[in-house]
Order: structure tokens, then C-alpha cells, then sequence
């Protein structure tokens, strides 16, 4: 019984370890970092939101900046202990530099009010029993792990285990196609797979970055039943605190099944709640004018720049963030030329590594190709995109009767809605809201609402970046992340905001508080269907396990093939489901030195190894 709680303990130990060397790396970055305020770089501001603000910023721009540097670093070595030595060593440093600030920012923790506090270690303690992992016991009584998630057994592991390896690996593309898709993530997950985490990172890495976003959040409750019908002055504050409450149950409903995974869709769904609370608060915290923070714009182009290395689907919503941003700030070219470099730095090493691991900037698009030896041939690069296209329209049916026509629009949206939690709710509060403007949103009083007018610009990367996955891969609780869910929550926000004026004001606080009553009733059935995950006896759940063959290639390579379905989990390297004739490895004696494809090779027959 004993292991239970001691797992327990394990993951929380980690996660503050791993936690206090990002929020480090952050404050380095950002010494003074609360966001949303023209008073934000004012380290004598004070007060619980504020800090949970300045919280937030720091994790989640020292996480964004160790993957920058990760991504450099295993250009040249393998992110292995001496990887994770340097950035808790980094963060040391810089917490002794900016002790000042990380003093205030934990002096403001006891602003906090008693019963968020207890929630948010409740919360931490029931998420370290998910990170834990789901077990099953066969009819012959043998334990044996559940991952949720199949990518994780499909290529998510392998990925990590290259990473920690090997530096990058040039064609590894050729070995397995979605090893080149070069998510940033999973050099995160390599980093934290260390010491007595090697080949169990899984159970750290993604519960990490969801409390990164819960437990800041938390803070803004309180402030969101504190509402302002007279007040007009703290009404932005008031929707600020909205738009992060409401926020708290779509982060949970997205979690839970990837606590024990590897996957980047969660961090990919992460940095986009996080870019829907940064504009948020640069378009209602006085960002339109000279006091708006450069700071602030450079945080959102961190966070959206990083958001693309890690999901390529993030395009869409990280450009138009940042576009957005410096529109809203009416930046300068100072702050244009701040955030292309931020760009810069970000995407330049993440476009060399694609190059290296496929041939192609941004696999499996064939759109920037360079001609190098070990390029992934064309037609494999079109499979995978066909694959991936083909799949989030009909999972069902094959590329040739889904690409070409629209006829699987029916079926996906069918699919789509479906998803209660996920699309069917969020969908279902968008139109309510059009129906409300429509009925009430014609006076002259609503219409001079200006904090309502300026919460808008912040659903416009939600929205494009909708409107990108339909148009590129239309799975929305893969490749939409958190899009439909902000744009729900920004667009609900500001009809309560003009809801707040003239005849209604009266009737706004019944309004707001029933919204804030659903909002909590919605994050009980997030943390009920979170419980089914929550296992506590058993310890940690082993890795699901593989079935392997040895296949050796007519170039002398041996592979490790899984043989009961296309995941290979924590197999030995080099393992794929896809073997190849045309694979040759570049130095038989170094996997490290890559792989290339050959056509012309000898005669092959499957030849299974003893």
C-alpha cells in the first residue's frame, strides 16, 4: 500500500523541482512579469490576481525559453542529464539573481484566500494520482498499463527516446515518418526523462504543464463573483477574471487524458489558453494606448512563436496572435522588429532541425524541400500528409474517398458535435450569445460598451485558426485545441460585459451568476470524468508493452517491428512499424549518423531475426 502515496510524493517532488527552475527561467526573462495592466512592470503592485498573473508568465516563459534552447542543444547533444543539469543549473543562478521579485511573487501567495488554496493542493495531490497512470489486471492477473493516448505508443515515445539518445538524427524521417514532424515538446519530455524518471518521464512531463495553467487560475474566482454593476471602472478587471475562471474547465476537460501521455496536443491546447488570457489582458488592460507593456508583447511572441515548433497546427493561432498584439499596442517598429526576432530565434533553430530530420522545413509539406541525402523520398512525404489529412476528416475511410470532394463533411460534422464536452458545448454556447446580441444588443446605451467592443479583437487567432483546420486537418480536439472553447469563452464574456449596462443592469448580476454556477458545475464534470483516471493503489502503471520481431533490412539493418499493432512504446531503438526495403542506415556502427533511403537495393523478403 505504501507505494501509492510514495509515487505520489515522487511526481509532486518533481513537478515543484521542475516547476521552480522554469517560473526561475521566467523571471530571468521577465523579472517583473504580471500581464493584463498598464500598472503590470510595476513590481509595487501587489495583490493575489496580480501575483497568480506574474505566476503564469514566469512558468510558462521559462518553459518557452528552455525549449528554445533544448532545440539548440540537441543540434549538437543528446538532451540527457547533462541537458537537464544545465537548465536546473541556470535556473539556480537566476533565482539568486531576481530573489527580490520571487519573494514578493511567494509573499503573494498568502493574498491567495484559504479555501483556493486548499483547492489548488487538492487539485495538485488528485492530478499526481492521474500523472500515476491507468492499470488493468487480465484474466490471468497480470498488471498491465493503459495510455489513452495511441500516439504516445505510436511515435511519442520513440521521439523521446532519439532525443535522449542521440543529437538529432538526419533522416530519421526515413525510419519513421511522424519522427519528423519535429514537436519541440518532446525534447521537454526527454529533458524531465532522467535519473529515476528514465523511461517513466510520461508520468511527469504533460501533469506538469496542466497545473501550470490550473493552479494560476484558481486565483481569478473569487474576483469573478465580485461583480461590478456599478462600477464601470472595474469592469475590465471583472472580465479579465471571467475569461481565466471559464477557462479553468476546458484546461481540465482537455488534461485528463493526456496526464500520462506524452502527447504535444496538450501543450499545444496549453499555449493557446495561455495566448487567450495574454490578449485578453492587452485588450482590456489599457494596451491601445502608450502604456501598454513591450514586455507583454513580447511574452504573447514567445508563447506563439514556441506554440508552432511544438504543433504545426498552431500556425493559424500563434501568427495572428502576435499580428493582433502589436496591432492592439499600435506598435512602433521597435516592437515589430522585437517580435520578428522572437520569431526568429524560436522558429530558426526548429526550421534547421526539420531539415535535418526529414529534408523539409516543416514535414510532411513538401512546400520548402531541400536537396540533401538523406531527404525523405516525395511520395512518402505525400503519404503521411494524405494519412493525416485523410484521417481527421474520416477515420474511417481511405485518403482516395475523402480527399478530393466534400462529401465527408456530413459524416465529420456529425463526428464533430458529438463530442459533447469538447465541441457540442462550446458551439451551443456561441450561438446562445449570437441570439442574445441579437435580442439585446441594439441599444445605443450597449453599443458605447467599449471594454465589450475591445474583447473581440482577442477572438480573431481562435477563429482563424478554426477556420485553418477546416481548410488543412478538421479534427478539432486534435488540431483545434483550445480555439473553440476561447472563442466561446471571449465571445460569452463580452455579451455579459454588455449585459451590464442600461435596462438589464438589474437582471446582469442574476445573468452573471448563473454563468458562473454553470461554469463551476462544468468544472465538477470535468474533475468527475478526470476521476476515472485516478488509481490509488498500484504505484506507477507500467508502459504498455510490445510485441517485437527483429527484421533485418537487404542494407544490414536491423529493426525492431511491433507485430500486435503499429505502436512499439519503449521499444529499443531503432524500432518503426513501417519497415522499409529502401532503409539504409548512413554508418551501420552509428544509428546516430542517420538514415537515408536507397532505391535499387537487393531483393528483400521480410527476414525476421532470431
Amino acid at each position: 500500500m505504501l507505494d501509492t502515496p510514495l509515487a505520489m510524493l515522487a511526481i509532486l517532488a518533481t513537478w515543484a523541482v521542475w516547476a521552480a527552475a522554469f517560473v526561475a527561467w521566467g523571471a530571468a526573462i521577465f523579472p517583473r512579469g504580471a500581464i493584463g495592466s498598464d500598472h503590470a512592470n510595476d513590481s509595487t503592485t501587489r495583490g493575489a490576481p496580480d501575483g497568480a498573473a506574474r505566476w503564469l508568465v514566469w512558468f510558462w516563459a521559462g518553459w518557452c525559453a528552455v525549449v528554445v534552447l533544448l532545440q539548440v542543444w540537441h543540434l549538437f547533444l543528446p538532451v540527457d542529464a547533462r541537458a537537464a543539469g544545465v537548465v536546473l543549473g541556470a535556473a539556480a543562478v537566476a533565482a539568486a539573481r531576481r530573489h527580490r521579485e520571487l519573494a514578493a511573487a511567494i509573499a503573494d501567495v498568502g493574498l491567495v484566500p484559504r479555501t483556493i488554496l486548499v483547492a489548488g493542493a487538492a487539485i495538485a495531490v488528485v492530478w499526481s494520482s492521474v500523472a500515476m497512470g491507468e492499470i488493468k489486471v487480465t484474466g490471468s492477473g497480470e498488471v498491465v498499463g493503459v495510455i489513452r493516448i495511441t500516439d504516445t505508443g505510436l511515435y511519442h515515445m520513440q521521439a523521446a527516446r532519439w532525443n535522449a539518445a542521440y543529437p538529432i538524427v538526419p533522416g530519421l524521417g526515413n525510419l519513421h515518418g511522424r519522427l519528423a514532424y519535429n514537436n519541440a515538446s518532446l525534447l521537454y519530455a526527454a529533458l524531465v526523462d532522467v535519473g529515476p524518471w528514465s523511461h517513466r518521464g510520461h508520468h511527469v512531463a504533460n501533469g506538469l504543464l496542466a497545473l501550470g495553467v490550473l493552479l494560476p487560475l484558481l486565483a481569478s474566482v473569487p474576483q469573478a463573483f465580485r461583480i461590478p454593476v456599478r462600477d464601470v471602472a472595474a469592469v475590465a478587471d471583472w472580465a479579465r477574471h471571467v475569461v481565466r475562471s471559464l477557462l479553468i474547465a476546458p484546461t481540465v476537460l482537455y488534461s485528463y487524458k493526456h496526464a500520462t501521455s506524452l502527447s504535444p496536443d496538450l501543450a499545444a491546447t496549453l499555449l493557446g489558453v495561455v495566448l487567450a488570457i495574454a490578449l485578453v489582458d492587452l485588450c482590456l488592460g489599457g494596451a491601445t494606448g502608450t502604456a501598454a507593456s513591450t514586455g507583454n508583447v513580447a511574452f504573447v511572441a514567445l508563447i506563439a512563436a514556441v506554440a508552432v515548433t511544438v504543433k504545426l497546427s498552431m500556425v493559424a493561432t500563434g501568427g495572428t496572435t502576435a499580428l493582433v498584439a502589436l496591432i492592439l499596442t499600435r506598435a512602433g517598429l521597435r516592437r515589430w522588429l522585437l517580435v520578428a526576432a522572437i520569431f526568429f530565434v524560436a522558429l530558426g533553430p526548429w526550421c534547421v532541425r526539420g531539415v535535418i530530420l526529414s529534408g523539409y522545413v516543416a514535414y510532411p509539406s513538401q512546400a520548402i524541400a531541400f536537396d540533401v541525402e538523406w531527404r525523405v523520398s516525395p511520395e512518402w512525404a505525400e503519404e503521411d500528409r494524405r494519412t493525416i489529412v485523410a484521417w481527421a476528416r474520416d477515420p474511417d475511410r481511405s485518403a482516395d474517398e475523402v480527399l478530393g470532394n466534400y462529401r465527408w463533411v456530413g459524416p465529420w460534422f456529425l463526428r464533430e458535435i458529438g463530442d459533447v464536452f469538447g465541441v457540442a458545448l462550446p458551439v451551443a454556447i456561441l450561438i446562445l450569445v449570437g441570439v442574445a446580441h441579437a435580442r439585446y444588443g441594439r441599444g445605443a446605451a450597449l453599443s458605447r460598451d467599449e471594454e465589450a467592443l475591445r474583447l473581440w479583437p482577442a477572438a480573431l487567432p481562435f477563429a482563424a485558426a478554426l477556420a485553418f483546420m477546416f481548410f488543412t486537418a478538421p479534427d478539432i480536439s486534435r488540431f483545434g485545441g483550445a480555439s473553440v472553447w476561447a472563442l466561446a469563452i471571449v465571445a460569452v464574456t463580452a455579451q455579459l460585459v454588455r449585459l451590464r449596462q442600461g435596462l438589464l443592469a438589474e437582471s446582469f448580476v442574476r445573468i452573471a451568476r448563473a454563468a458562473a454556477v454553470f461554469a463551476i458545475a462544468l468544472g465538477v464534470v470535468a474533475a468527475v470524468k478526470a476521476g476515472r483516471y485516478v488509481r490509488f493503489t498500484g504505484g506507477l502503471a507500467p508502459i504498455p508493452r510490445a510485441e517485437l520481431r527483429l527484421v533485418r533490412t537487404p542494407f544490414g539493418l536491423v529493426l525492431f517491428v511491433p507485430t500486435d499493432s503499429d505502436r512499439a512504446w519503449d521499444a529499443p531503438l531503432p524500432s518503426t512499424p513501417y519497415p522499409k526495403p529502401q532503409l539504409k542506415a548512413l554508418d551501420e556502427g552509428d544509428l546516430g549518423a542517420g538514415f537515408v533511403h536507397r532505391e535499387g537495393g537487393p531483393p528483400w523478403e521480410m527476414q525476421n531475426e532470431e
